[in-house]
Formats: structure tokens, sequence, C-alpha cells
């Protein structure tokens, strides 16, 4: 049988406490994997938010805070 100085077990510990926590962080951590929020919007729901949504952005024309900036960029100024 193998002799075992408790010091011998600390400093094993102490060296690889880091490590160790460093994983256990990330496998059980909630940031590792992302909770989805999977709402299902109804129909009337999705038809009113896009008519707002239309609404915001032809009012954000008229007013001049949308700017283009090349092809594919556009600025959006924003109170």
């Amino acid at each position: 049988m193998k002799e075992i100085n408790i010091n011998t077990i600390n400093e094993t510990i102490n060296s690889r406490s880091n490590e160790v926590n460093y994983q256990l962080k990330r496998e059980f951590s909630a940031i590792s994997s992302r909770r989805k929020n999977n709402k299902i919007r109804s129909k009337g729901e999705v038809e009113a938010l896009d008519l707002i949504c239309i609404q915001k952005w032809n009012r954000a024309v008229e007013e001049g805070k949308i700017k283009r900036l090349g092809e594919r960029e556009l600025y959006y100024e924003f109170d």
C-alpha cells in the first residue's frame, strides 16, 4: 500500500484548484448554455408588431433620422 503525506495531498489540491474551478464553472454554468425564449406569438400580434415597426421606420425617414452611408450601410439617429 502506498503511503501519502497530507502535505502532498494539499499541494496537489492547491496546484489544480484554478483549473478544476474553471472546468466546473464551464460545465455547470447557465452562461455556457443560454436559455432561449420560445414564446410563440399569435398571428394578430405579429401583424401588429410589424405595423408598428413599419410606422416607426417611415416616421424616422420623414424626420431625416435615417442616412445612407454606403450601398449596404445605414445610420439611424435615435433619441
